[in-house]
């Protein structure tokens, strides 16, 4: 059999990685490898050579971070931090790295890199007057709930993130006492106060909206909520010319009939 050799990869200043190759079997690879970590280790405890370990860096608004940027080498964690630290035990040798330190500035780091980096954006909710009304098609009634409209804008420049969106809970039920509905889809459009549509702008999609499969059939006396979120024409935001909402259903009535059979059986033989 040929014998094992080291394949070393590509590591960085604090690291290196390496496999071993040619082991006797899959699972020898583990106990070779944690042998030759032993070995590696009490050499350069020998050779007096001391693992090196990454300074975390961060900086603030008004100065540096305190504690943030301090290297983490041997002995215990700057300041006598009563923080529970990582320990590997060597020969003859301790050594201490204070990995929830390390991640703890990381995470600072992220935090500020968002704040100064990345705008701050605010949700606009813009309320709709009234804010339920009722609705009927033929046998079915009930009412369009919580209707409103948000946008998401950059805060102090006014700048949009996400264009406007119309939200609201349409209830709905079935009054029919023989017919039952197939509900396909629904559809949202905007009117002036000349009853002219207002379109969406290119690109934003359209606002038809699908039932959940659930309810996607409605028997005599049965009910269902549907969730809507549409688009909403950033145009009917800005001048404020919106003046009715129109709610388009699509569902397909059918016949619907409970019969009794009396069926004659008697017992024993």
């Amino acid at each position: 059999m040929q014998e094992p050799f080291r394949d070393a990869h590509k590591g960085s200043a604090v690291h290196t990685r390496f496999s071993l190759c040619h082991v006797r079997g899959f699972v020898d690879q583990y106990l070779a490898q944690h042998e030759l970590r032993k070995r590696i280790l009490r050499r350069f405890h020998q050779e007096g050579i001391k693992i090196p370990f990454a300074a975390a860096g961060c900086a603030r608004r008004g100065g540096r971070a305190d504690g943030a940027n301090r290297s983490m080498g041997h002995g215990r964690p700057p300041g006598g931090s009563t923080m529970r630290s990582a320990m590997i035990r060597g020969r003859g040798s301790v050594v201490w790295f204070g990995a929830a330190v390390i991640a703890a500035a990381l995470t600072a780091c992220g935090q500020q890199e968002q704040q100064v980096g990345e705008p701050q954006v605010e949700e606009k909710t813009f309320a709709l007057t009234p804010s339920t009304a009722a609705v009927k098609a033929t046998f079915l009634t009930g009412e369009l709930q919580d209707m409103k409209v948000t946008e998401r804008v950059e805060k102090g420049t006014g700048k949009v993130v996400d264009p406007p969106k119309f939200w609201a809970t349409l209830k709905l039920k079935n009054t029919s006492e023989n017919q039952a509905a197939s509900l396909i889809l629904g559809k949202i459009e905007y009117a002036d106060a000349a009853g002219k549509a207002i379109p969406l702008a290119e690109g934003r999609g359209d606002t038809r909206f699908k039932f959940s499969y659930q309810t996607e059939r409605l028997d005599p006396g049965m009910e269902t909520t549907q969730r809507i979120e549409v688009p909403f024409p950033a145009a009917a935001l800005k001048d404020k010319k919106l003046q009715d909402i129109r709610l388009e259903l699509t569902y397909i009535p059918t016949p619907f009939k409970e019969e009794t059979v009396n069926i004659k059986v008697s017992l024993g033989g």
